[in-house]
Order: C-alpha cells, then sequence, then structure tokens
C-alpha cells in the first residue's frame, strides 16, 4: 500500500500542478477533483504507516470525512458559482447604474428601455441593450449611437452585444 499511495500522491499531484493555474471554471473543478484524489492518497500513506505500529481502525473513516470535508467547502464556491450563471445574473464585476449612466451621458440618446448582461461562462458577457434616441435620427446617426456605446462596454470584454435602437 505504501508504493501504490507514493505513485498515486505523485501522479495526482503533478496533475493538480499542471491544471491548478487554469482559469476555466471547469479547470478548476478538475483540479479539485484531482486534489481530492491526492489527499485519498495521502490519506492511504498515512493510515498504511499509523496502522503497521498501532491498531487503529476508526482512522480510516475519521480522514475520508476530513478530506471530503475539505473538498466540500471547496465545491460549495464552485456551485455557487455555476449556480449565478446558470441563474443569468449581473456578474459581480459590472456596475449596471455606472454603464447605464454612462450610456445616457451620450448626447444623442434619451433613454435605456432594457440593459441585461449576463455570463455564459465566467468570461463570455453577453450584453442586449434598447436605446432611445432623443430624436429622430438618420441611419448614420444610429451607427454612431451603436459606435459610442460599444466604446463604453469594451472594457467588458463581452463575447456578444446587441444593441437596438428603438423609437
Amino acid at each position: 500500500m505504501l508504493g501504490i499511495s507514493i505513485a498515486g500522491i505523485a501522479l495526482n499531484g503533478f496533475a493538480v500542478w499542471k491544471l491548478k493555474s487554469g482559469k476555466s471554471m471547469n479547470k478548476q473543478v478538475m483540479t479539485i477533483h484531482l486534489l481530492e484524489d491526492a489527499l485519498g492518497w495521502v490519506a492511504v500513506l498515512i493510515a498504511s504507516i499509523v496502522l503497521l505500529f498501532v491498531e487503529v481502525p476508526i482512522l480510516d473513516p475519521i480522514l475520508a470525512i476530513v478530506i471530503n470535508l475539505t473538498v466540500l467547502f471547496f465545491v460549495m464556491k464552485k456551485l455557487v458559482k455555476s449556480f449565478k450563471i446558470m441563474m443569468q445574473r449581473v456578474p459581480d464585476n459590472v456596475n449596471l447604474p455606472e454603464l447605464r449612466q454612462k450610456i445616457l451621458c451620450i448626447d444623442t440618446v434619451k433613454n435605456i428601455k432594457n440593459l441585461n448582461i449576463w455570463s455564459l461562462t465566467e468570461e463570455k458577457l453577453i450584453v442586449d441593450l434598447q436605446v432611445v434616441p432623443n430624436d429622430s435620427l438618420t441611419i448614420d446617426k444610429h451607427e454612431d449611437i451603436r459606435r459610442k456605446v460599444k466604446d463604453i462596454l469594451k472594457d467588458l470584454n463581452a463575447e456578444q452585444v446587441t444593441i437596438e435602437i428603438s423609437t
């Protein structure tokens, strides 16, 4: 058991080290999964060493509970993030009132009917808004409004921006 646990720690530890810099939610969750495997092998190593010298049959379940509670702590944070994405919540790093105010500061914009921002993934934002211009404007002015709004939204690095000009 000692040899197998050392090999398991080494292989899973290497995999965790390779994935730990991942930015996507998938890579982060995979890192947690591999970390759980590595911790399981650490528990096997500890239990096998202790059991060589002392008879402690409850040691294995105690280590399993500690590992599972640790993993549960990390998984719950990711679960909350995933839930926010699935519910299409406005990302935490987006200040909707500030964006709305910046868009309303464009001289040809009278109002904003809808401003919706949500994420498909942690990195990919979607923006959808309906802008009401001051007066009846030509199509060139509509394009000018779209360009100015996109300039305001460029810091979001949105994957898709839909700007509807309504009357």
